[in-house]
């Protein structure tokens, strides 16, 4: 999917006729999901890391997925109340 530049940050000043438009690809981190646009003095360079988590694997998919926080239904979290009565 490429975006064009000048259309997609802002109108700074206009489009003058005649100007060309500038194509660019946007990154995406496969750690947080964010999607981000280079800056004008860095197309064409790799970022070194997501603007929004600071990966610096930001563009290398994860070995195993992320964990979850949830605690399976019926556990109280390791800890045995009925000991403690």
């Amino acid at each position: 999917m490429s975006i064009p530049l000048g259309l997609t940050l802002g109108n700074w000043g206009g489009i003058v006729s005649g100007m060309g438009t500038v194509m660019v690809q946007p990154f995406e981190c496969l750690r947080c999901n964010w999607v981000w646009l280079p800056r004008y003095k860095d197309v064409g360079v790799r970022p070194k890391v997501c603007p929004k988590c600071k990966s610096w694997v930001w563009d290398k998919p994860r070995l195993k997925p992320k964990a979850l926080d949830v605690a399976s239904p019926g556990s109280n979290g390791g800890e045995d109340h009925a000991a403690t009565e």
